[in-house]
């Protein structure tokens, strides 16, 4: 029965049905033609010009402990809160309540009281 169906149908009607079904799943997506424009060349592989890319954003991934312990030391509260929101390393380290200690005692430290760090 099927058959006779398909042998119903004049040539160029079923080439017109083929054509639209082709276009049906081979649609036209202009925003696909903006993808990988920023992508920056690759070298190929082993090539001699091929350098590592250091990205310069991932700079505090790089930087010793105790230097980030010396820097986060001298933060007000504020400062500290925005800095935990960096990274989750430095979202654990600022956790240690000795920062947070001796920031808030520098930012709201009484005239005339010392406070013992």
């Amino acid at each position: 029965m099927a058959s006779d169906f398909a042998s119903s149908i004049p040539a160029e009607l079923d080439s017109a049905l083929r054509l639209k079904t082709v276009q049906y799943f081979v649609t036209k997506r202009p925003w696909l033609d903006l993808y990988g424009i920023n992508v920056r060349p690759v070298a190929p592989f082993g090539s001699v010009s091929r350098k590592p890319y250091v990205d310069p954003a991932l700079i505090h991934r790089s930087l010793p402990d105790e230097l980030l312990f010396e820097v986060f030391a001298r933060m007000n509260p504020y400062d500290l809160g925005r800095a935990s929101c960096v990274c989750r390393k430095w979202r654990y380290t600022i956790r240690n309540p000795v920062f947070w200690r001796n920031a808030c005692l520098k930012a709201w430290q009484v005239i005339g009281i010392a406070y013992v760090v």
